[in-house]
């Protein structure tokens, strides 16, 4: 596995644990926790697309 291969699925992983988090931070309507998730998503934003 070359090393961006890494670099992607590390990615992939905290993506999907950010999608998770915002996904939580919705059904419970915690506005800043949302703001935090989206917050780190606008940072990843070329590799974390936000899931509806």
């Amino acid at each position: 596995m070359t090393t961006s291969t890494q670099a992607q699925f590390g990615f992939s992983n905290r993506c999907e644990e950010l999608n998770k988090q915002l996904a939580m931070y919705r059904a419970f309507d915690d506005r800043d926790g949302m703001a935090a998730v989206n917050r780190e998503l606008q940072m990843d934003a070329y590799a974390c697309p936000v899931k509806n």
